[in-house]
């Protein structure tokens, strides 16, 4: 029974990822990718998608590339939702040390809709800024309508980058969104 006198904490949360939580943001991430791009990715890759990023994203958590490389995770009631990983630019993408990029954001498929996303986003513009970041950046699949159509409703805009990824037997084209974090 739970003590009614006992501070109730947030029922919705965003912080820093836990590196107990990376087989949480892994197998987020296998089934937003597995809803999103079963038309992108090859089979085989969705796969071994949970498996492979699990100890990715635990490196990530516990041996972050930079001071800047941070990911984050959406919790409701305790559990991680969502998550988002934020850090550096690459050098193509803006100047030195004035560009942040999001890498990913994810939400579990039965998650979303529940404002989770947008927690997120606000949880990510926040850390990038903190990091001294001016603009942010973004690249996603050319058909990712969905997280495209979502960012630009938070301020996003295209910027008219593009470039393509070698997946295995095809490739996917990647728009780049760009917005100001000033």
């Amino acid at each position: 029974m739970t003590d009614p006198s006992a501070p109730a904490g947030p029922r919705f949360s965003v912080r820093l990822a836990l590196p107990r939580e990376a087989a949480d943001v892994a197998a987020i991430q296998a089934r937003a990718w597995g809803d999103a791009y079963v038309d992108l990715l090859p089979a085989v890759v969705l796969a071994r998608l949970e498996s492979s990023a699990h100890a990715e994203w635990a490196s990530a958590i516990e041996q972050p590339p930079t001071v800047a490389h941070h990911l984050l995770v959406a919790l409701s009631d305790g559990a991680v939702v969502a998550f988002a990983a934020t850090g550096p630019a690459d050098q193509d993408d803006g100047g030195p040390g004035d560009v942040g990029s999001l890498t990913i954001l994810a939400v579990d498929p039965p998650r979303r809709r529940e404002g989770h996303g947008s927690r997120l986003l606000q949880a990510v513009a926040d850390t990038l800024r903190a990091d001294g970041f001016t603009t942010a950046i973004c690249w996603l699949p050319e058909t990712d309508t969905a997280q495209q159509r979502f960012l630009v409703e938070a301020g996003w805009a295209p910027d008219g980058g593009g470039r393509e990824l070698d997946m295995g037997p095809r490739t996917m084209r990647q728009v780049r969104l760009h917005t100001s974090l000033t």
